[in-house]
């Protein structure tokens, strides 16, 4: 499988991986430099595995709040998506790295960017069921809130 790119506006970056305490607004085709853009590939496809990077420019001042869903929609139960989520990188816009803290399972709170924050994750996805994601050689299916 090959690598799919994306440029969006700041909800459907958020709805793929996040909420976040700040928002940043673009033109209608997505050009603007405050444009949210994520990417996701999938070199480890046998082992059921997606890599997202989901870049954040034109941030304010201030921590970043980073927050996986919980839930999906029409369903009652918590599934903690954020479990299938590791090898997390973050980084400012000159490629430091930067740490987060973690206030719980599903939140990384990043502090100390430059107005630019790049995130990189490991999804493990090996579900397809409607509320989780599934990868592998065959394809993939990435349903928002667990991915």
């Amino acid at each position: 499988m090959g690598t799919h790119r994306a440029r969006t506006r700041p909800a459907m970056a958020a709805a793929l991986f996040c909420t976040t305490c700040v928002g940043a607004s673009g033109s209608d085709d997505g050009t603007s430099e405050d444009t949210i853009h994520y990417e996701v590939s999938f070199p480890n496809a046998t082992h059921h595995e997606a890599e997202v990077e989901i870049e954040f420019p034109a941030l304010p001042p201030g921590p970043l709040e980073i927050r996986m869903s919980r839930t999906s929609p029409g369903r009652y139960a918590l599934h903690e998506f954020a479990k299938n989520v590791y090898n997390v990188r973050i980084a400012d816009g000159s490629g430091r790295p930067l740490e987060a803290s973690r206030p719980d399972l599903h939140q990384w709170t990043v502090s100390g960017h430059d107005g630019t924050v790049s995130v990189r994750y490991t999804l493990f996805a090996d579900r397809i069921d409607g509320t989780y994601a599934s990868v592998d050689r065959g394809g993939a299916n990435l349903n928002i809130p667990a991915s």
